[in-house]
């Protein structure tokens, strides 16, 4: 499995620039006539590389401590940081420790990974964050509500420091949770325990998803219906629902305000598992909170975490905001001109 292919893809996808991986190539020369091999002293003591999972976890206990410059100590100084919703990644080290001072002053969070993906060029953490509402956050005075949300986090890692990093989190159930959105969004509980996953996935399992997704496209059900499991949790973070068994989910999906689907999804096999990653673009034609769709287009970005057993999928995890589809939907449509129409 080529990773560095698959990461190339998934930053693409997210928006933070693409270009062609680079492959090393180990070459070695005929050694000179006389000369000996040597193991330098340098090569014999070449930094060891860095274990993501117990890093991710010591990061975390210096978050929730307030330790931002050492929660971030294995970013670069160049780091590219993405959080799914904003226009831009935050571009530097510097700049990611002072937007979590900042948030943490206003929202003081505890973060816990439940579940921690590990390559030779990434980590993905699956985690959940619960803090306070202690001051002005867009626009709404303190509440001292409790706030949290599941979210997914990844990031790439080149020469023991992590390098670009992308977060999908769920604002707009921190916005219900203030008071600021109408709705009811209720506040995970953290994990008390961390699963590492650092082995290669069975590769066939990517083949599935692919059938799964090309038959959502195409309003048939025949993947689905033979590589999911009738039982299981399948849990929706973005919109805070744990939907039970297939048939369920399958109601779900046909009911989504958000229809005539096309999928960009990135994938990797790791485990029992499948992350995928990608994008979707379809017409909102559904309700969302108060807001009717109108049939305009829409990309949504996605990421899930499938589990299988026995050759099924035997439960999922959906993360994503539905802040960034709300915000295409309150958006003046187009102009027949390309022009945006002025507000009613």
């Amino acid at each position: 499995m080529r990773r560095m292919s698959f990461w190339a893809a998934l930053t693409c996808a997210a928006a933070l620039g693409c270009g062609e991986p680079t492959t090393p190539v180990a070459t070695t020369e005929a050694p000179t006539e006389g000369v000996e091999e040597a193991v330098t002293e340098e090569a014999a003591t070449e930094e060891a590389a860095v274990d993501w999972a117990a890093e991710y976890q010591a990061a975390t206990e210096a978050f929730n401590a307030g330790d931002m410059e050492k929660a971030f100590a294995t970013f670069t100084d160049d780091v590219e940081y993405t959080i799914v919703g904003l226009p831009e990644p935050i571009k530097g080290r510097a700049a990611v420790v002072e937007l979590y001072k900042q948030q943490n002053a206003v929202l003081p969070t505890t973060v816990k990974a439940k579940r921690i993906f590990v390559t030779d060029d990434m980590w993905i953490t699956q985690g959940v964050s619960s803090g306070t509402h202690e001051g002005e956050f867009q626009g709404v005075a303190a509440t001292h509500n409790k706030i949290g949300n599941d979210f997914l986090h990844m990031g790439m890692v080149k020469d023991n420091k992590t390098v670009k990093v992308m977060l999908i989190n769920n604002t707009f159930a921190n916005m219900t949770q203030i008071g600021a959105i109408e709705g009811e969004f209720a506040v995970p509980t953290l994990p008390t325990e961390v699963e590492v996953v650092k082995a290669e996935g069975d590769a066939a399992r990517l083949e599935v998803l692919k059938a799964i997704y090309a038959g959502l496209e195409a309003g048939t059900w025949d993947a689905f219906d033979a590589n999911v499991a009738e039982t299981g949790t399948h849990w929706r973070h973005d919109w805070g629902l744990a939907i039970e068994g297939s048939a369920a989910v399958k109601e779900a999906l046909a009911n989504a305000p958000v229809t005539e689907t096309k999928y960009d999804n990135m994938m990797i096999a790791l485990g029992d598992y499948v992350v995928v990653w990608g994008s979707y673009t379809g017409k909102a034609t559904g309700k969302v909170g108060a807001l009717q769709g109108d049939g305009r287009q829409v990309t949504v970005p996605h990421t899930s975490v499938f589990q299988f057993k026995d050759g099924k999928i035997v439960g999922g995890e959906t993360y994503g905001d539905p802040i960034v589809l709300i915000a295409q939907m309150k958006t003046p449509p187009a102009t027949a001109e390309g022009d945006e129409a002025a507000p009613e």
